[in-house]
Parts: C-alpha cells; sequence; structure tokens
C-alpha cells in the first residue's frame, strides 16, 4: 500500500486491492489501534488518536472525487466522536451537499434581511404578569414560509455564520426594546436572547453585546443572556469573566435547557449567574411522574439556595403551571401563556394578566 502525508496532520493511505467496504473499514481500524500505541519519547510516554475516512474506488471515479469524499467521511468520524471510521457512501454524499447548501442559502439570507423575531412571554408565577420576553429567531425561508430554528441553527452552529446570526439577533433586539420603550405598557419589558457558544468564544463578545444597548439607549437590565450548559464548559473560567463583566453592567445571564447537560453544583457557584431555565422536558413529566416532580423540587430549591430565580419552561396547561407554581417556579414560560409571535402582536396592553389560576390559555397546533 501507498502512504503519504496530504499535510498537516492529514495523512492518505491507498490501499490495493481491497475486497469491499468491510475489508476497507477493517482496515482502517487496524490504522487507528496501530497509530494510537504509546510510544516513549525522552521517558515520557505519549498517545495520539486517529480518525479515518474511506472512499472506495469504482464508477470510474477519479483521483480528486476520491480525495473530495474520503475528506467528506474523515471529517463526519470527527465530527461524530473521532477514533472512528466512516465510509462515504450516496446517504452521506448526499447529505454533506445538502449541508452545505444550506449554509450557502443562510448566508444569502443574512444578506437579505430574511430572518424575523418572534417574542415569547414570560410570566412571573404568582401574579401571571408578563415581565420578560424571549426573543425567538425565525427563518422566511423563499419557497418554504416561516422556518423554525430545529431546521437550520444546527447547521450555522458548525461555521462562524451563528457568529453573524447571534450579532443581528441582538441588534434586532435592542432596536425593539428602544421602540418599546415609547410604549407605557411595554417600556419595562425585558428580553432574553440566546448566545450560542462560537458567539461566547469570540474575543470581543462583551462589546458585541454592549454596543448596539448603547447605540439604541437601552438599560442593560433590560437584557437577559441565556447560555447553554455546554457553551459554557468549554472553557469555564473565560466564560465565567466574560459574563460576570456582563453583570458589571447590569445584564442578566441565565442558564438555559437546564438539567440537559453536565453542570455540576461546582459550576453553579462558579459562574455568574441569576437564572436557571428549568428544561420543559421535565414538565412535560411532573403531572404523572413522582421522581420528576422530586427532582425538579430539588433543582428549585438548590437555584433558591444560591440565590437564583428559576424558569420553568414547556408549560402547556393550566396544571402543569399549578404545579410548577406549587414547587416553587419564579417564572413559567410556555403556549399556555402565549406562543412565539412578531414584536407587532405584543404592541397591545397584555402585559397584565387576571388572577394566574384564572389564565385563558391558547392551544397551539405548531412549534
Amino acid at each position: 500500500d501507498h502512504v503519504g502525508r496530504l499535510g498537516g496532520d492529514e495523512f492518505l493511505v491507498i490501499a490495493e486491492p481491497i475486497g469491499g467496504a468491510y475489508e476497507a473499514v477493517h482496515l482502517g481500524e487496524r490504522l487507528i489501534r496501530a497509530v494510537s500505541d504509546p510510544m516513549t519519547i525522552d521517558n515520557t510516554t505519549v498517545q495520539v488518536g486517529a480518525s479515518v475516512g474511506i472512499a472506495m474506488s469504482g464508477d470510474g471515479a477519479d483521483a480528486a472525487t476520491l480525495l473530495r469524499d474520503a475528506d467528506i467521511a474523515v471529517y463526519h468520524a470527527k465530527d461524530h466522536g473521532r477514533g472512528r471510521v466512516e465510509l462515504c457512501d450516496e446517504r452521506l454524499r448526499t447529505s454533506v451537499f445538502r449541508r452545505a447548501a444550506l449554509e450557502q442559502s443562510l448566508s444569502r439570507a443574512l444578506l437579505g434581511d430574511e430572518f424575523d423575531i418572534h417574542y415569547q412571554p414570560i410570566v412571573r408565577a404568582g401574579t401571571g404578569q408578563t415581565i420578560e420576553m424571549e426573543a425567538l429567531i425565525r427563518w422566511r425561508r423563499p419557497g418554504r414560509g416561516l422556518v423554525t430554528p430545529g431546521d437550520f441553527i444546527e447547521a450555522a452552529e458548525r461555521t462562524d455564520l451563528i457568529v453573524e446570526i447571534d450579532q443581528w439577533v441582538v441588534e434586532r433586539v435592542a432596536r425593539q426594546l428602544a421602540a418599546w420603550s415609547e410604549r407605557p405598557e411595554l417600556a419595562d419589558i425585558a428580553v432574553a436572547v440566546n448566545v450560542s457558544a462560537r458567539f461566547l468564544d469570540t474575543a470581543d463578545f462583551e462589546e458585541r453585546l454592549m454596543t448596539p444597548l448603547r447605540r439604541h439607549g437601552i438599560d442593560p437590565s433590560r437584557l437577559l443572556v441565556e447560555v447553554t450548559e455546554g457553551s459554557v464548559l468549554r472553557d469555564l473560567a473565560e466564560a465565567a469573566r466574560k459574563l460576570a463583566f456582563l453583570r458589571t453592567q447590569g445584564i442578566r445571564i441565565a442558564i438555559d435547557d437546564f438539567g440537559t447537560g453536565y453542570t455540576s453544583l461546582a459550576h453553579l457557584r462558579t459562574l455568574p449567574l441569576d437564572r436557571l431555565k428549568l428544561d420543559g422536558s421535565f414538565t412535560s413529566d411532573a403531572l404523572t411522574d413522582i421522581q420528576e416532580r422530586t427532582l425538579i423540587k430539588l433543582i428549585i430549591d438548590t437555584g433558591h439556595l444560591l440565590g437564583l430565580e428559576i424558569t420553568a419552561e414547556g408549560i402547556e396547561t393550566e396544571e402543569q403551571a399549578g404545579l410548577l407554581r406549587r414547587l416553587g417556579a419564579d417564572t413559567l414560560q410556555g403556549y399556555f401563556f402565549g406562543r412565539p409571535a412578531p414584536a407587532d402582536a405584543h404592541d397591545t396592553d397584555s402585559t397584565q394578566a387576571s388572577d394566574p389560576t384564572n389564565l385563558v390559555a391558547t392551544t397551539p397546533s405548531g412549534p
């Protein structure tokens, strides 16, 4: 077989004859085991790993096509855990091309102003008063209609497109807060924005958050930044430093989807936080599962001991709202209180609700 270095940490093996895909995968696994054997250098034992991507010759594929397919496969292996073998087949090839097309469409969407912000109410558990909104991006994709984040954010997060999208959201939210400042019933409403790991990792993250607020004359306390557990754990010390600076400026910080990641109590004490947002998956089972209710109560009580507010997401029924209120949640969010809607749908005096035990709910059929 022929072995060569393409550049950097990429190597190429041209193996022939190979009897089929099974034999090729077996060879890839042997390569990983061989490369991973510990080595002793200057009395120090070191170990490296490898990922393998395979392209099979045939159907008249030329060298450039084979290299492209092997490259597709090896990056797929890296994206799915490393230290593994991936074979480039038509399914993988189609998936990669579709993803590339989606990324190109997202780039055009930014340039063509195809995004919108919808706002979902967050209410005070004890009174039912809307005190905040969460900003949720929507894509008016040509030929597809309104597209929710689940269909495109993951693709954006694989590239720096997500940084541009996050920046666009912050700018639009600041502009909307300025517009609401002119309406007495909405002048004190705060807005929560979701921040991706890539955006948090940018060197000038703090300035990117503060500049739109200064430009539009927004009190920073009207912005709540939501980060996921995974994004802060990538570099805990640096994330804590950046978030701590934002808090000194008045911006509040929340951990979103809490309970689905790996944040420990020690991390909660280290991070500069104001709020935990309890993932909606807990809410959905709380009415019927006593263990789930016990876990929710534990999280809420622990958060309160650490001086944090607790928001329960995914509230869809009056029964769920009442249960989470009794368990001690401070604020509630979900379709029971309102689905995400454009800003102008909130430009009415709807920030005051009646007795929260008699709240009127809608039952939307979609996300």
